[in-house]
């Protein structure tokens, strides 16, 4: 959200939507993964089962890859795949595998919860260094402008 207010006017329109929809996704994702909205409260108060959540979650992350596509394709986007590769794993395991990981013992929060860290770390890591470019260019940008600004 930082970044977003930061570049609102120094960078295109598109690129502070992109950093204000990032910042509303991972807040989205960590607030559902501290108060267990998918797996509890939706349904509990919403009558919203997980699957529910989890299409609704995953239809909002396609439609934001889509939207954004340009603006990810310009940035090192390897660490963002690698998360995407590591949350889905967790995701499949929690919904289609459930059965199965349950023979697994006290592992099973170990291998469903340890993808899904790995993934958060690599979201982290892909917007960290994606706000520092961000930040980086809307400096130029400003000063650019500036430079512009003063003539000759």
């Amino acid at each position: 959200m930082f970044v977003a207010l930061c570049i609102r006017e120094n960078l295109a329109r598109h690129v502070f939507y992109f950093a204000l929809s990032s910042a509303l996704l991972s807040g989205w994702l960590m607030l559902d993964d501290l108060f267990l909205i998918h797996e509890d409260l939706a349904n509990r108060y919403l009558g919203i089962g997980e699957k529910s959540v989890l299409a609704a979650l995953g239809t909002f992350v396609f439609a934001y890859l889509v939207a954004f596509s340009r603006t990810i394709l310009r940035t090192n986007y390897s660490n963002l795949a690698i998360a995407f590769v590591f949350l889905a794993a967790s995701v499949v395991i929690d919904v289609l595998l459930e059965k199965w990981v349950e023979r697994l013992g006290p592992w099973t929060v170990f291998v469903e919860d340890g993808l899904k860290w790995i993934g958060i770390c690599f979201w982290c890591a892909y917007h960290a260094a994606t706000a520092r470019q961000l930040l980086a260019e809307s400096c130029l940008a400003s000063t650019r402008a500036a430079t512009n600004r003063a003539g000759p």
